[in-house]
């Protein structure tokens, strides 16, 4: 669940209805001046007002379809982490403004406490700086004690709002060296573990070497499900050269470049409450106010909303990357599809699942012949698959973990093949990937100037997590990720006759084993 502000959700919800600020205005007999200074955060309608329910039936009113039905449904899961069936959209609504009104208007009487304190140190015009907050020099002591701080935050449990915040501004970046980016994507994957929420904003430049990286290490914390990147718009306060890292508990650095030809060289460490909370509001009103969402996740109530932007992505024309643990639904041969979907997805779902799957599987052939197609699967995920007969079904209602028969096996073995050698532009490569658990299962796919398309699931009782990410540079830097990867994967684990070379070995030794044995005539 997501802490909102008042005016982030009046933002949103007349975004959502594609309505203006005046009209609002006119329909609830307010100043329009009132309105926009609710949008900007500078007043908060007070409890003893009427205007939440004057707003709630106004807006609940002009909506006019599904779609913006789904948006505010939507902000009820990001706001609540629920949708309660019985709430008419009216009430949405109204529940929606009264949880950010009273988010808002706590937060101003916090802030007014804080200023309280600093009116009252403010009657000595200096204070020295306790032992607690010192100044760090040089990049190599920034970048160790920021990661000493991750690195104890991802040792402990975190409270239910716990939440890790620093950015990836700069050029020359708070994490300079390779090792650090892999210990920092470890530390933060053990956090998460342990409860923590993570966000990291951004700055989209066009150094694509840069976004590269970016997606490298954004990857796999993006398959948790509490790892929310925010793109920042426009370049001011990345041309600043700070960067910042919150670690409640453990405190806030606050790191700038102080020369024009150098990277981070000085830092502000703060450990004082009241230092961290305003380091926190900063970082905070700059993530409402000048950035937004790298990925929209969907939760399981929107997995319907997931499953029409995985169709519009295969719809389009255009050249497919995909990346995942085991072969993708679409090669499954259509009977075996609707024999697993018969099986394993409940009776109520199946003719939406299956349809749902036509489309997909209609947009996927009908591509094949005239772009590229490239998929990169885990070798080991597939050997695992072979021998345990174990698949992760993805499908519109959701991912199972089934059992396939041999028979089954050997379909789908048989359909790859044809694939392969029915079609020019489709290519295999298998990789050495080692450090994903065996019960980790996720795909990625990206459809080029579309969208990255992804779903993740740790374990069998775990929450599937799933997204779409529609940045254009993200887009971009996936496209440069992938041609990256599949150009580390040794050249036999690429080429398509290795490739079949290898599938139709494993399909003879499953043939065999599925082959009744000859029985003898027996002697008289």
């Amino acid at each position: 669940m997501a802490q909102i502000t008042f005016g982030e959700c009046l933002s949103l919800l007349l975004s959502a209805l594609d309505m203006s600020a005046n009209r609002l205005s006119r329909a609830i007999n307010v100043d329009g001046s009132l309105i926009s200074r609710w949008i900007r955060g500078e007043r908060v309608p007070s409890y003893r007002s009427n205007y939440i329910d004057d707003m709630a039936s106004y807006l609940a009113q002009n909506v006019l379809h599904s779609l913006q039905i789904q948006q505010i449904d939507r902000l009820c899961i990001k706001t609540f982490g629920e949708i309660r069936q019985e709430d008419s959209t009216r009430d949405k609504i109204r529940r929606l403004l009264l949880e950010a009104q009273g988010y808002s208007l706590e937060a101003r009487k916090q802030m007014e406490k804080k200023k309280s304190v600093f009116r009252k140190q403010a009657v000595v015009p200096f204070t020295s700086l306790s032992s607690d907050n010192k100044i760090i020099s040089g990049q190599r002591q920034i970048s160790a004690l920021a990661l000493s701080m991750l690195e104890a935050a991802s040792s402990r449990s975190a409270k239910r709002t716990d939440t890790i915040r620093f950015s990836l501004l700069h050029t020359a970046e708070l994490f300079p060296m390779h090792a650090d980016w892999a210990r920092l994507g470890d530390m933060l994957t053990s956090a998460i573990r342990n409860g923590w929420s993570v966000i990291c904003l951004m700055h989209m430049d066009r150094n694509m070497e840069r976004l590269v990286r970016l997606t490298d290490f954004a990857s796999r914390l993006i398959q948790t499900g509490h790892f929310t990147p925010y793109l920042l718009q426009g370049s001011d306060a990345a041309s600043m050269g700070r960067e910042l890292l919150i670690v409640p508990g453990e405190g806030a650095l606050s790191c700038l470049a102080t020369s024009a030809s150098g990277g981070i060289d000085r830092a502000f460490f703060m450990k004082d409450p009241v230092a961290v909370e305003v380091f926190s509001d900063y970082f905070l009103t700059i993530q409402t106010t000048a950035a937004r969402a790298g990925i929209d996740y969907y939760a399981e109530s929107l997995r319907r909303d997931y499953a029409r932007g995985l169709l519009a992505s295969e719809q389009a024309a255009g050249k497919r990357l995909y990346i995942a643990s085991l072969f993708s639904t679409l090669t499954l041969p259509d009977l075996l599809f609707e024999k697993l979907c018969a099986a394993n997805v409940p009776a109520e779902h199946q003719q939406s699942v299956m349809a749902n799957h036509r489309e997909q599987v209609q947009a996927f052939r009908s591509n094949l012949p005239h772009f590229e197609h490239r998929e990169i699967y885990s070798l080991k995920a597939i050997e695992e698959w072979m021998h345990g007969r174990k698949y992760a079904f993805w499908n519109e209602w959701g991912m199972q973990m089934i059992r396939l028969e041999t028979a089954d096996l050997i379909q789908h073995l048989q359909y790859v093949i044809h694939l392969l050698t029915a079609y020019e532009h489709f290519h295999i490569a298998l990789e050495h990937r080692t450090e994903s658990p065996s019960n980790h299962h996720y795909y990625f796919m990206m459809k080029e100037y579309q969208a990255i398309v992804l779903s993740s699931r740790q374990e069998q009782q775990a929450p599937e997590i799933r997204g779409i990410i529609r940045e254009p540079m993200l887009v971009r830097a996936f496209e440069q990720y992938f041609a990256d990867q599949w150009e580390s994967i040794a050249p036999v684990n690429r080429d398509k006759q290795s490739i079949l070379h290898y599938l139709r070995s494993k399909l003879r030794v499953l043939e065999q084993e599925h082959r009744p044995p000859i029985r003898g005539n027996s002697l008289q």
